[in-house]
C-alpha cells in the first residue's frame, strides 16, 4: 500500500535510550476513566491478508480498547449525557433501565456506578454471558435474566415491563435511541482522520444498527461513493431480508430491523456462519494478536471476502473490533457450541 494512503502509525520500533527523552514530559493523567473513551487505534493486519495473497489493505478499529472494553462505552456516556441534559435522569430520579447482552451492560454499569444511579438490565440467561452477568454485579447493577430461548426480543420485552412498573424509571434503549448512531460520528471522524481521509469500504456487523448507521453517515456526507457493508449471522440475516434464527454471534443479529439502522445506507450485506466467525476470531488473536469476541470475527471474516474480490486490489477496508474475546468466555469461541447459548 502507498505510503501517501497513510496516516496512521507507521513505525517500526522505538527509541529506547532513555537519555533522549524531551526536558519537559507531558502529563497524560485522566480526572476520570470516562475521558479515555474514544481514540482507540488502527491497525493493520499483516498475516491474515499475506497468507491468501491478497493486495487490499484492511484496518481494524481496536474498540476492545476503550476503558470498559468495548464500542459501547461510546454509547452509554452519549445516552446518560443525553438524558440528563433533557432533565430526565438526575440523581432524585435515578433508576436506569436497558435490555443487552452484555457489553452495553457493562459500559452502562460502570457510568451508573461513577453518577450514583441505580441501573436495572435485562440479559438473557446464556452461557455464553455468564462472566458479563458477573461483571455487572460486581460494578452494583441489578440483573434480571429472560429465558435464552426468547433472546434479546425477551430482555427488551421485560425491560419495557420494568419500565412501566417502577416509578421514575427511564430508559437508554439502545435499539430506539437516536444517542446511538450520534456517538458514532465521532468513531467515523476518528477512522477519517487516522486514514488520512483515505477510505474505499466500510465493513460493520449490524446488531444495534448505532455503530453502522453513525459511521456511515459520516462518510457517506464525505465520500458518497464510500462502500459500506453491513455484517449479519447467516442464521439470521433480517436486514438482508430473511428470517430470523438461532445463532451464536453475541452481539449481532438481534433477530429484527433496528429502529436506529438507517437501511438507505447500506451498499450490501454479508452474511457470516457462525463457523466462521469463530475460525476468523482465533486466527485474528494467533495471527494478528487481535483478540476479539465473534463479532471480531465475523466483521475481519466479511473484510477477508470483500477484500478477495478484483476490484477491491489496491483499496482500503476498515472495520471495527467490537468486544475482546474474554469477555464471552463461555461461548463457542472457547467451547463447543451450546445450543442454549444460541441467540434467537
Amino acid at each position: 500500500m502507498d505510503a501517501e494512503r497513510g496516516g496512521g502509525w507507521q513505525s517500526r520500533g522505538r527509541d529506547q535510550n532513555m537519555d533522549n527523552m524531551p526536558s519537559a514530559i507531558p502529563v497524560r493523567i485522566a480526572d476520570d476513566a470516562l475521558q479515555l473513551i474514544g481514540e482507540t487505534p488502527l491497525v493493520r493486519l499483516d498475516r491474515l491478508v499475506r497468507d491468501v495473497r491478497l493486495e487490499t489493505e484492511i484496518l481494524v478499529k481496536l474498540e476492545y480498547l476503550n476503558p470498559f472494553g468495548s464500542l459501547k462505552d461510546r454509547i452509554a456516556r452519549a445516552m446518560i449525557d443525553a438524558l440528563e441534559s433533557a432533565g430526565r435522569a438526575t440523581l432524585e430520579r435515578n433508576i436506569l433501565i436497558e435490555a443487552t447482552t452484555g457489553s452495553l451492560g457493562i459500559s452502562l454499569a460502570h457510568l451508573a456506578a461513577r453518577r450514583g444511579y441505580r441501573l436495572i438490565l435485562t440479559v438473557p440467561n446464556m452461557p455464553s454471558l455468564g462472566p458479563a452477568v458477573k461483571m455487572l454485579g460486581h460494578l452494583g447493577a441489578r440483573v434480571e435474566l429472560t429465558p435464552a430461548s426468547q433472546g434479546i426480543q425477551g430482555a427488551i420485552t421485560r425491560a419495557r415491563e420494568i419500565i412501566r412498573a417502577v416509578p421514575g424509571a427511564v430508559t437508554t434503549d439502545q435499539f430506539t435511541n437516536p444517542m446511538n448512531p450520534a456517538a458514532h460520528e465521532a468513531t467515523a471522524y476518528e477512522i477519517w482522520r487516522d486514514c488520512g481521509g483515505t477510505i474505499d469500504c466500510l465493513i460493520v456487523g449490524i446488531g444495534s444498527g448505532g455503530t453502522l448507521t453513525g459511521c456511515a453517515r459520516f462518510f457517506k456526507r464525505r465520500r458518497p461513493e464510500l462502500q459500506v457493508i453491513g455484517v449479519e449471522p447467516s442464521a439470521s440475516a433480517v436486514v438482508a431480508g430473511e428470517q430470523p434464527g438461532r445463532h451464536g454471534i453475541v452481539g449481532l443479529g438481534p433477530g429484527f430491523v433496528p429502529e436506529v439502522l438507517d437501511l438507505s445506507l447500506i451498499d450490501e450485506i454479508v452474511k457470516v456462519p457462525d463457523a466462521l466467525a469463530v475460525e476468523v476470531a482465533r486466527l485474528a488473536a494467533r495471527l494478528e494478536n487481535i483478540a476479539g469476541g465473534l463479532s471480531t470475527g465475523a466483521n475481519i471474516a466479511a473484510a477477508l471476502t470483500i477484500a478477495a474480490r478484483p476490484e477491491m486490489q489496491g483499496r482500503r477496508i476498515v472495520t471495527l473490533a467490537p468486544s475482546p474475546a474474554d469477555r464471552y468466555g463461555a461461548s463457542m469461541l472457547f467451547d463447543p457450541i451450546d445450543e442454549a447459548d444460541l441467540v434467537s
